[in-house]
């Protein structure tokens, strides 16, 4: 999947992150590559919203591996996640 695919999916996660997280336009803390669960974007319960929107957003069905994998924390990395789920050949 090329950049720009990656950055369409990041544009996409962050504009839903914003708008379920109520992050103001000039949050400067507010990132790609911010640690959404660290810095608080996201809770527990954003984490089950924001799953679900990937998952029918993209058509990607999301793993407990997917879940727990160090990248699934910033934008950036749910994108990497995204774009290779939709580059694997079906199984």
């Amino acid at each position: 999947m090329d950049e720009a695919s990656k950055s369409s999916i990041c544009e996409a996660i962050e504009q839903y992150i914003r708008a379920i997280g109520r992050v103001a336009d000039d949050d400067m803390q507010f990132g790609r590559l911010v640690e959404l669960f660290d810095a608080g974007y996201v809770d527990s319960l954003g984490i089950v919203a924001l799953t679900g929107f990937i998952e029918d957003t993209f058509g990607v069905e999301l793993t407990e591996e997917d879940l727990f994998d160090h990248r699934f924390t910033t934008i950036t990395g749910m994108a990497e996640i995204i774009a290779s789920r939709r580059a694997a050949p079906p199984t």
